[in-house]
């Protein structure tokens, strides 16, 4: 009797080891990882060390609940499980009735030959998980990277890569549910990668005959000689029990398709392929390049595909369809009932210019096609209905149809007769209620931005009383975020109802050429705008005012579902451009041509410039030179060409006093200024001035010693004093300090 290893063990092979060694530890390792698997207990962890192994590998024993075997490559090891020496009819490594095993982390390569899947998971097996493998480089027909036949429950298919599968039926996964009573239960294919298999005649990646509970999601597909991703339901060879022989409870999501094109029967090879499966909901696809986008059809005899829910997909620049459904030959073939598609958005398909258009509907009965987009620009191909009739009862509503060609040109197929115009075909399909023909306004569909913009007619346009439930769009965003939902896969998030503000300030102090332009976003358009200034009454206006001068407006937005929303919009001005004069030197005498003025500027904008001459020309220097007597004007700009001027004055003669004949005191200052001078007795009048020759005081004295009271109005700044006599003029610059 067999000890239950509780606990586990971690056992180690490497090209370098030794079966006889006891294989615990990096420094004992086995040889072969045959050998391993035959020493295998439950909760075992073989761990492959780097290295090449060659020939087949049999799986003897599995675990038991809570206790996998584990095969796993050591410390993220390079770890090849090279096929080169197996024989025809044989798979690299078989699982036979067996549960509770994982496989992580392993290359297999080189398998060449005939009827030789890499991992081959046979009868009766449960709990298995094949993970972040790499499967490549192999010339095998028959070659299933991952082949699963019979029944059994719990499987996990996540992140392998998939390459270079070469041979017919070089398939990457494929579950046969070959059991007439149990069926494949809990499959999750998720995140792998396959890049250029050749599957045909078979597909990519299958769920076949009896699988209850599916889940196929986020895997990407590139360059596939045949159907990417199917679920499959009818096959004779696949299972005998008809009751029983349909991949149904499943779910294909977020799943990326790129260039699945057939190279047989003239190519109609879709990327998601729904063939007799039951009850499946298809959803956040993307497939494009391909033969056809996405397919719902059933090529067996007397098998029915029933129940499929097609929705948020995005299909597009396939070469011949974009989506598709129905039993293309029926009675020969199966039918398609009961199906419904909701929500996709269908772009720019048939540039192989075959007819076959964006919306291909064979032989289906029972089938809603609501809230889509179907957009052509390459080509006017739009519908093509090769068997409508009425009690089929295909109802389409509510959807959009764009050529950029024009309604009128547009073009497609019903029973076999070309139809040209909207008008025309519609009616005849049947949808003449609620459709749209406007440009659906996508962001920037040249770089596959399907996503639509604020404006265009497809939001909130879809069937009002369709209610979404557990379904997401092309970002995986709840879909219903407004009142309505949107047409096709992209859902716009419902924003609260709010504005865009572009305001220009005033150009120079005091002006009133300010602007502000008021755009509503989101809500419920159209809006309608009002100002107002302070506390007055509300003004409607067009959303932009002109002439503005600076103040605080407040402003409000109102949308058409009465919401609203306020806020200030500042215009602002430039502070006030002033200029005074700062000093004044006169000239000596008449014609010495030696006067100057000195000037200072404050606010605006930006740099200043300053003019004498009237703005005949302008200067950076604050001080002109060279002045004679007389009264001049000067001028400032700035960066705005606001202007502001100062007059200043020039004098002629008059002596500047010095220590030994008078002395002016306090300087700078406040109420009061005394003048003492050794010339009493002598008639003097007094003059205080501005810098800009402006005389704000005057009297007349005796000499000697003057008192002047300053005027309380006086501002403070510089002045000119001056006296004259019979002696002369005299003059000196005094400060009036702060008031």
């Amino acid at each position: 009797m067999a000890l239950i290893n509780l606990d586990g063990a971690n056992y180690y092979v490497s090209p370098a080891g030794n079966n006889l060694n006891s294989g615990i530890g990096i420094a004992s390792p086995w040889k072969t990882i045959q050998f391993a698997l035959n020493q295998a207990n439950d909760g075992d962890v073989i761990n492959v060390m780097a290295g090449t192994y060659t020939g087949k590998l049999t799986w003897n024993d599995g675990g038991v609940v809570g206790q996998y075997i584990t095969l796993q490559n050591y410390n993220d090891d390079v770890v090849i499980l090279d096929g080169s020496t197996v024989g025809n009819n044989q798979a690299l490594m078989y699982i036979e009735n067996k549960n509770y095993i994982k496989i992580d982390g392993l290359r297999f390569t080189n398998h060449n030959g005939n009827y030789q899947p890499v991992i081959n998971v046979y009868g009766n097996c449960s709990h298995i998980e094949i993970t972040n493998c790499e499967f490549y480089n192999t010339n095998c027909n028959e070659s299933y990277a991952i082949l699963c036949e019979g029944f059994g429950d719990d499987f996990l298919i996540s992140g392998n890569n998939m390459h270079d599968l070469i041979g017919d039926n070089a398939v990457g996964v494929l579950f046969v549910g070959s059991g007439t009573t149990t069926a494949y239960t809990n499959i999750v294919i998720t995140n792998n990668v396959l890049t250029n298999l050749d599957p045909a005649p078979s597909e990519a990646i299958a769920v076949n005959g009896n699988i209850d509970g599916f889940t196929i999601a986020d895997n990407v597909l590139t360059d596939i000689n045949n159907i990417g991703i199917v679920m499959i339901g009818g096959e004779d060879w696949v299972n005998t029990n008809d009751a029983v022989n349909q991949a149904r409870n499943g779910v294909c999501r977020r799943n990326a398709v790129t260039a699945a094109n057939s190279i047989y029967g003239g190519g109609f090879s879709a990327g998601v392929y729904v063939d007799g499966g039951k009850d499946i909901i298809v959803e956040n696809n993307t497939i494009t390049d391909s033969d056809i986008g996405l397919e719902i059809g059933c090529e067996n005899m007397g098998f029915v595909c029933s129940g499929i829910t097609v929705r948020n997909n995005l299909i597009y620049r396939n070469q011949k369809s974009g989506l598709g459904f129905g039993g293309y030959d029926y009675p020969a073939t199966g039918m398609v009932t009961n199906c419904a598609f909701y929500g996709n958005t269908v772009y720019d398909n048939d540039f192989l210019n075959t007819g076959f258009g964006q919306l291909w509907i064979q032989y289906a009965t029972n089938c809603i096609v609501e809230n889509n987009i179907f957009f052509t620009s390459t080509t006017p191909w739009m519908i093509n209905a090769e068997t409508i009739d009425s009690t089929y009862e295909v109802n389409l509503d509510y959807n959009n149809y764009y050529y950029s060609g024009g309604p009128m040109a547009m073009k497609g197929f019903v029973d076999f007769t070309l139809i040209t115009g909207y008008e025309a075909l519609l009616s005849t399909m049947g949808d003449n209620a609620h459709f749209s023909l406007a440009d659906p306004l996508f962001v920037n569909p040249a770089i596959s931005d399907f996503h639509l913009q604020v404006t265009s007619p497809c939001i909130n346009a879809g069937n009002p009383s369709y209610i979404p439930v557990d379904e997401f769009d092309m970002d995986l965003a709840t879909r219903l975020t407004g009142g309505r939902i949107e047409m096709g896969a992209d859902e716009q998030i419902a924003a609260p109802l709010s504005y865009l503000v572009n305001s220009i300030p005033t150009i120079c102090h005091g002006s009133c050429d300010g602007s502000l332009e008021l755009d509503g976003i989101y809500g419920c358009a159209p809006y309608t705008y009002q100002y107002k200034i302070g506390a007055g009454a509300w003004i409607p206006f067009d959303g932009f005012l002109s002439d503005l001068c600076a103040a605080t407006y407040k402003v409000k937005v109102t949308d058409a579902c009465g919401a609203f929303v306020m806020g200030n919009v500042v215009i602002s001005e430039d502070a006030l451009l002033t200029l005074t004069v700062t000093s004044i030197v006169n000239e000596t005498v008449a014609g010495a041509h030696n006067g100057k003025i000195t000037v200072q500027s404050t606010g605006g904008y930006g740099s200043k410039q300053y003019s004498i001459n009237g703005g005949l020309t302008w200067q950076t220097a604050k001080k002109f030179s060279g002045l004679s007597a007389g009264t001049y004007t000067i001028m400032t700009k700035d960066a705005h060409n606001c202007t502001a001027s100062v007059v200043a004055t020039v004098l002629v003669g008059g002596r500047m006093m010095d220590e030994a004949e008078s002395m002016v005191y306090p300087n700078p200052a406040n109420h009061e200024i005394h003048i003492s001078t050794n010339q009493p007795e002598m008639p003097t009048i007094i003059r205080l001035m501005d810098l800009g020759g402006k005389e704000v005081f005057f009297e007349e004295t005796n000499g000697g010693e003057v008192l002047i009271t300053l005027p309380e109005s006086l501002p403070s700044g510089l002045y000119l004093l001056q006296w004259s006599n019979v002696l002369g003029l005299f003059q000196q610059q005094v400060a009036v300090a702060s008031r």
